[in-house]
């Protein structure tokens, strides 16, 4: 979710970044992919089956309500093998190495994994569940500098949709996932590359589009994809923003790029910086408004 531009929008992504939630916990670590499939197919053409066929019915007798939602789309294979499935409630996924399916919402997720059918929040995690993907802040802060796998930009665009639709808003990294509730900054860098949809709700398409048009920035580990919906103008926008472990850094550079806060996602708090959110003039290219960042391969 990145700083808006102006001051009516800054305000107002103020209001929206409150009603975030923490991790979405489901995210798989796919390998480099920029491969696409087709858009989904419309609900009357489209089903569950197999393991989705078993865990929608499970979750809809254990919660007394569908909370998985009619079919989006066919479930969809991942380069890796993992299968995928868009619904109107959520997301579900069926990981092929540890062979269980699951579904999350946003907020909560339900496994049928080796213990049965569990459900948790998804700032939670089961027993036997392997641990979540590198943490971006020690990455970012320069322990560990082993890049983990950039997550397929298909499914990348899956979660933010989800994410998106249960909290008005999502800050989505490809490397990392979800940075709701993490230790780190916001700032708005890239004003030329943000995007204005119409209504609350974002097509598939258009999400898969914008994160493939944006590749170059988001192949750099601190800058991630932010959407957020202001209902005042009913419009939903699309960024590109930086994400950064470090306060000091994220403020000059919300100073030097005339911003009027930057944001904190751990706290949801906007932090100012003195600047009116009007575009500088002579704004450099895009690769080079932040300082050069080493990984170890």
């Amino acid at each position: 979710m990145a700083k808006g531009t102006s001051t009516t929008k800054v305000g107002r992504l103020g209001r929206r970044m409150a009603f975030l939630v923490l991790l979405l916990a489901l995210l798989v670590a796919f390998p480099p992919s920029q491969a696409v499939c087709a858009e989904p197919v419309p609900p009357a053409n489209c089903s569950f089956v197999l393991g989705f066929a078993t865990l929608h019915n499970w979750i809809a007798k254990s919660e007394g309500v569908d909370k998985v939602g009619a079919c989006l789309e066919n479930e969809y294979h991942a380069p890796n093998g993992d299968g995928v499935q868009w619904t109107e409630g959520g997301l579900l996924i069926w990981r092929k190495d540890a062979n269980w399916t699951g579904f999350t919402d946003g907020q909560n997720t339900w496994v049928n994994g080796p213990s049965g059918l569990q459900k948790r929040t998804n700032v939670e995690r089961f027993q036997w569940e392997p641990p979540l993907a590198a943490d971006p802040i020690g990455f970012l802060s320069g322990v560990g500098r082993t890049l983990p796998p950039r997550i397929e930009v298909d499914e990348a665009t899956r979660h933010v949709l989800v994410l998106h639709a249960a909290n008005g808003g999502s800050t989505f990294n490809l490397y990392f996932g979800d940075l709701g509730g993490k230790a780190l900054y916001a700032v708005s860098l890239y004003p030329d590359r943000s995007v204005v949809v119409q209504g609350a709700s974002v097509e598939l398409g258009v999400l898969r589009r914008f994160v493939l048009d944006n590749l170059d920035l988001l192949q750099d580990p601190r800058v991630s994809i932010g959407t957020w919906f202001d209902s005042e103008s009913s419009n939903t926008y699309l960024d590109i923003s930086a994400t950064l472990p470090d306060r000091e850094q994220a403020v000059e550079l919300g100073k030097r790029y005339n911003q009027i806060a930057i944001f904190d996602l751990a706290t949801f708090e906007e932090i100012p910086t003195g600047g009116t959110g009007e575009t500088i003039p002579n704004l450099p290219a895009p690769a080079e408004r932040l300082p050069p960042f080493q990984t170890e391969e």
